[in-house]
């Protein structure tokens, strides 16, 4: 059936696919003890024998390749680092109160040493002022009681702190803070307590 337009012819097509094939002719059989056995071409492999062997692999030693760049330049290594503050120390406040300034004598300057003057050369009449004195500071009730140990001249009287027989040398202790006179020292030891007595003249 045709149809026709003013432009447009539109035929019916029938349309077939034709595929070419061949026969193949199949292998020929044979009998063999009674079996048939399809007649196929067998090609001999070569036969390694039974001993299996493994060949080792042949590796080379690994080769490290570098940049030439990459091989003269510095690296900085960073490393941890650790900040520790600076330490602070914390007392509480100290009132310190002025000290008030004091004069001190070295040891050397506070003791004296004196000899005894000889009675021989002291006079009857003030040797016996300096026995009588001497006697009276002792309160002893007799003379025999007391017995002279010397009469010691240009000693700072006044001043004497404290006195002390070093064989018939007089050690003399002097106080700070006076004002020393010349004067004479009678010196006497009771004889039942060994004890000192002075008296300043």
């Amino acid at each position: 059936m045709i149809r026709r337009t003013p432009d447009v012819t539109v035929e019916s097509v029938t349309l077939t696919i034709g595929v070419g094939t061949a026969l193949v002719e199949p292998p020929p059989v044979a009998i063999v003890d009674g079996l048939p056995i399809t007649m196929v071409d067998v090609v001999d492999l070569d036969d390694d024998g039974d001993a299996i062997v493994i060949e080792e692999p042949d590796i080379w030693a690994s080769v490290d390749v570098v940049g030439v760049d990459l091989a003269t330049t510095l690296f900085a290594e960073r490393a941890p680092t650790v900040r520790i503050p600076r330490p602070t120390v914390q007392s509480p406040p100290v009132r310190l109160e002025p000290s008030k300034p004091r004069k001190a004598r070295p040891e050397s300057l506070q003791l004296l040493r004196r000899e005894a003057t000889p009675p021989a050369v002291i006079p009857a009449d003030a040797l016996r002022d300096h026995l009588l004195a001497l006697f009276r500071a002792s309160r002893l009730r007799m003379p025999a009681d007391l017995q002279l140990v010397g009469i010691f001249e240009r000693v700072p009287g006044g001043a004497i702190a404290s006195v002390a027989m070093d064989g018939d040398t007089l050690v003399i202790r002097t106080a700070s803070g006076r004002k020393p006179r010349r004067a004479t020292l009678a010196v006497g030891r009771v004889r039942a307590s060994e004890a000192l007595v002075t008296v300043e003249i």
